[in-house]
């Protein structure tokens, strides 16, 4: 088998060497254009294979089902169940209000949203700290603050 790799690679020797020079420029030319295409499709598989795996673990949470802090407006990225719970709000009294949902989101003190998808196009993850409204029946957690979603699995 080395003996044939050897032969193949000495006639592809003897053939580039006994084309011209314009003819062997155009030739390694087309090669070098052929490799640097396959591989910046490669690299793009490779980046979109990191991107989904990065995507899957952020929706995983933390060992709080905490995911993190994502951008609202009026048309809510998690739209379902909506509830004010008020001065008494808590992650659990959340979770329960959204049983049968996938994520729950905390916001602005006291409200709760339900939701089956967190669409990361156009409510976008945020800093932690622009999440800075604690929850007032648990003061140890955040529930979101003025257009900001503190998101939480419902399961964890």
């Amino acid at each position: 088998m080395r003996s044939l790799v050897v032969l193949l690679l000495t006639l592809q020797t003897v053939l580039v060497c006994s084309l011209s020079d314009d003819y062997f420029r155009k030739w390694m030319g087309w090669q070098w254009n052929d490799r640097l295409s396959k591989t910046n499709k490669i690299l793009k598989v490779l980046k979109d294979i990191s991107k989904k795996i990065d995507s899957i673990e952020s929706d995983q949470g933390d060992k709080n089902g905490y995911i993190g802090c994502f951008l609202d407006d009026s048309s809510r990225q998690l739209p379902y169940n909506y509830k004010n719970l008020g001065e008494g709000i808590n992650l659990a009294k959340c979770r329960e209000n959204c049983k049968g949902y996938k994520y729950v989101g905390l916001q602005y003190r006291v409200q709760c949203f339900c939701g089956n998808r967190l669409e990361k196009t156009r409510y976008k993850q945020k800093p932690e700290s622009d999440c800075n409204m604690r929850c007032p029946g648990e003061l140890s957690r955040i529930c979101g603050s003025a257009g900001r979603n503190s998101v939480y699995l419902v399961q964890q």
